[in-house]
């Protein structure tokens, strides 16, 4: 790849074509050539507003039993997270 933007370009066909995330494909180019810099620069062209915490912490929020915790792990949860 010579650049972000055909790594993106890449990524979004292949992702169509074989049914997954593109930015699983961008990062498994960026491992597999050691290029870090075109690669996450890339997930920045495929998803610009991506928010990955913002969308982990609202699924845990919904979905953990929080009452299953105890009241130290929902604590630490809750302070590692900003739930």
């Amino acid at each position: 790849m010579s650049s972000a933007v055909d790594l993106a370009r890449t990524a979004r066909k292949l992702g169509n074509q074989d049914r997954v995330d593109p930015g699983v494909v961008a990062l498994n180019y960026a491992w597999q050539k050691s290029d870090w810099r075109i690669g996450t620069t890339a997930l920045k062209i495929i998803e610009p507003n991506a928010n990955a915490s913002a969308k982990i912490n609202h699924f845990l929020n919904e979905n953990l039993d929080w009452e299953e915790l105890s009241k130290d792990s929902q604590e630490y949860l809750k302070l590692v997270t900003g739930v």
